[in-house]
């Protein structure tokens, strides 16, 4: 029960319909579009003031700048149970929301 240990996390194929790897307190993720991934928890944290890491994985080895992926939390969206996250490209005039390879998620805090 200690704040610093992991309450949840998840590794999910770029298409959000996959889970890549075990996964621990995750009742389900969502892709709800391109770029866009919803998590939701099995067990809430107490409030919605939790600290969520995400990261995703490239789709490409490639070093361009329209290849490159970062993944950040979608806007409003951070509640006691659950999460979106977003993931976008680094092109030169405006980000664009792309699938990466991978969505990697982890979520500290007090349940």
């Amino acid at each position: 029960f200690h704040d610093g240990v992991a309450k949840a996390w998840c590794s999910v194929s770029g298409d959000g319909t996959t889970l890549r790897s075990p996964s621990y307190n995750i009742a389900s993720k969502t892709d709800t579009g391109v770029g866009d991934l919803a998590i939701t928890l099995t067990s809430s944290f107490s409030s919605a003031l939790w600290c969520a890491q995400a990261t995703v994985e490239k789709t490409s080895a490639t070093l361009t700048v329209a290849l490159d992926r970062k993944c950040s939390i979608k806007e409003s969206t951070r509640a006691a149970g659950s999460i979106s996250l977003r993931c976008l490209d680094s092109t030169a005039t405006t980000n664009l929301v792309k699938d990466p390879n991978e969505y990697n998620f982890v979520g500290f805090g007090q349940q």
